[in-house]
């Protein structure tokens, strides 16, 4: 994977990255998701925080061959909990956790976490890391079922 990375003032992507899609995602969490993710406040906002990154960017909508190899023969579900599970707590450095699924990046996508545990009060609860992976879960699905939408 080449991709090409630029440092940004972290003010700026909270402002106009993270707090976009930080609001697109509350604007839509009564909407319907899969039974997967509807129970799990946090897990239907990762779910949606996907949806809104492929509306939002284009490179987002890129194709993740590596993903289709993890999906093959195997549930979405599944697949998502051990993406979730695997990745690194706390903010990912590229290349790894999230950074690994096209669009604005695992630094935006663990601030947007952030911003959901604030919404929901959870900020200073107990195990921030399992809180985080169960965002992830939901993130990591709709994720899978864009593979398995366009057939890679």
């Amino acid at each position: 994977m080449n991709r090409r990375l630029m440092k940004v003032d972290p003010k700026l992507v909270k402002e106009f990255l993270v707090n976009r899609i930080s609001e697109a995602v509350e604007a839509r969490v009564d909407g319907t998701v899969p039974a997967d993710v509807s129970e799990d406040v946090l897990a239907r906002r990762g779910y949606l925080a996907r949806t809104v990154e492929t509306e939002l960017f284009e490179p987002a909508r890129a194709p993740m061959p590596w993903l289709a190899e993890l999906l093959e023969g195997r549930k979405p579900a599944e697949v998502s909990r051990e993406l979730a599970e695997g990745d690194p707590a706390g903010k990912p450095d590229p290349p790894d956790g999230s950074w690994r699924v096209p669009g604005p990046g695992g630094h935006v996508r663990y601030f947007v976490t952030l911003e959901a545990l604030a919404k929901l009060g959870l900020v200073q609860a107990g195990d921030r890391e399992a809180l985080e992976r169960r965002w992830l879960v939901g993130f990591y699905l709709r994720c899978c079922e864009e593979v398995v939408e366009d057939g890679r």
